[in-house]
Order: structure tokens, then sequence, then C-alpha cells
């Protein structure tokens, strides 16, 4: 982005990307496919939600 930026060109998207990335990161290598609500909930929050956060104490969504 900041590259994009230094020649005049908008970087918004590419920051943008990465945060929508950095906080679908936790998905990463999970075994199953993860819920549609833990996803949303995974791109409203400002960090990244890990597949352990997901079944730590038996929940099977984030907030449940």
């Amino acid at each position: 982005a900041d590259t994009l930026e230094a020649v005049g060109m908008p970087g918004e998207f590419h920051t943008a990307a990465a945060d929508v990335y950095q906080r679908l990161s936790g998905f990463k290598g999970a075994p199953d496919l993860p819920a549609l609500d833990d996803v949303l909930a995974a791109l409203l929050h400002n960090e990244a939600v890990t597949v352990e956060s997901l079944t730590k104490n038996g929940a099977n969504h984030i907030g449940d």
C-alpha cells in the first residue's frame, strides 16, 4: 500500500485486504470449514480469531 501511495496511486484497497486476511488468518489450516457466524464475527472484530478460540470452553461459535 505504501509503495502504491508513494507513486500517487491509492493504497487503501491493499491495506483493507491485508486487514481482512489478518482477521481471517486464524482459520488457516482448520480441519473443517468454519461456520459462517464464526467468519462474520472474525471479520467484525479488530483482531485475528484463532481456531483454538472457537472451541475454547466447548463453544461452537464466537460469543457462545
